[in-house]
């Protein structure tokens, strides 16, 4: 059976109009009149009283007895100048029992012929059982291969049901998924826009703020730089003798206005690294005002003890 489809319904179908053969026997009534012949066979008898072709031997050697007992007391009769007498009877009697004689001779050929016929019936209800349980199993075997080849096609069918059914659940997943990909590549681009606004939002509001901090390291920077040249001034002043180290009107200078002298550039060691490297520098104030921008320790007080150990 040649069936193909991607449809599950359609091997469905098929499936359900698949009909397994049915066996109906045509010989089966004749297979079993004929056993019961042979099984029911009464044994060979023969009684030649019931024998038709006896009979008919009976009546015509009868008709041949009298007649030869007829011709055979004439003759007699002749012999004797025509008087009936007992040789007559005699010779009558005798050719009529000859042909009697000759009627029971052929019993046993009849027998046989009876014997014969019985055995070939025999042999015909044999023969013509073996023709029909032949025929009758030739016409099963057929059967049985329809049967073998509905089985076939009914497995046939199922695995192809399966394959199809499997197909339509594969593609259905594939829909659905292709709608679930499309659902997660539009939010994906949504957040991406999002997103993507949201960094040119973030990148410029860091703009703004690089800006303005930019602004506001120039200002400190400005103010940082009048506060330590204010500072060096009153160091120098206060150098001089003034007293100016102790006037607290200055504007909030970022040099530690202690006007002692730290722990660490009290040291004997710190203090003669930070003259020579003085000396060594281009700038010496320069210098000094790099020490005190970058360590909140230098004071007011080591400002005005190097200036003075410098000579500026």
């Amino acid at each position: 059976m040649a069936f193909f489809s991607t449809r599950s319904a359609d091997y469905s179908a098929a499936i359900n109009n698949l009909k397994k053969p049915e066996y109906e026997s045509k010989y089966n009534n004749l297979i079993e009149d004929n056993m019961n012949k042979i099984l029911n066979r009464e044994e060979f008898s023969y009684d030649f009283n019931a024998d038709p072709l006896f009979q008919n031997y009976k009546d015509n050697y009868t008709k041949l007895g009298k007649e030869a007992g007829m011709n055979a007391a004439a003759s007699a009769s002749a012999l004797t100048g025509g008087y009936g007498n007992s040789y007559a009877g005699t010779a009558a009697a005798q050719a009529n029992q000859q042909f009697l004689t000759q009627l029971n001779d052929r019993i046993p050929e009849l027998y046989n012929a009876a014997m014969q016929k019985y055995n070939m019936e025999t042999d015909n209800l044999y023969k013509q059982f073996g023709m029909l349980q032949s025929e009758e199993n030739r016409l099963y075997g057929q059967h049985r291969d329809t049967v073998s080849d509905y089985y076939s096609d009914w497995g046939n069918l199922q695995s192809g049901f399966a394959t199809a059914q499997a197909h339509e659940e594969w593609l259905e997943q594939m829909e659905y998924q292709k709608g679930r990909d499309a659902v997660a590549d539009a939010q994906w681009n949504k957040s991406f826009d999002y997103n993507a606004g949201r960094d040119k939002v973030s990148d410029s509001h860091w703009d703004t703020e690089f800006a303005y901090r930019q602004q506001r390291d120039a200002v400190a920077d400005s103010q940082w730089e009048k506060q330590f040249n204010l500072a060096l001034s009153k160091a120098r002043k206060g150098s001089g003798g003034g007293d100016s180290r102790n006037d607290n009107s200055s504007d909030n200078t970022k040099i530690n206005n202690d006007t002692r002298r730290s722990v660490w550039y009290s040291n004997n060691q710190v203090e003669d690294s930070i003259i020579a490297n003085a000396h060594r520098a281009d700038d010496p104030i320069e210098y000094l005002r790099n020490i005190a921008e970058k360590d909140p320790q230098f004071t007011y007080g080591d400002l005005e003890y190097y200036i003075q150990k410098l000579g500026l």
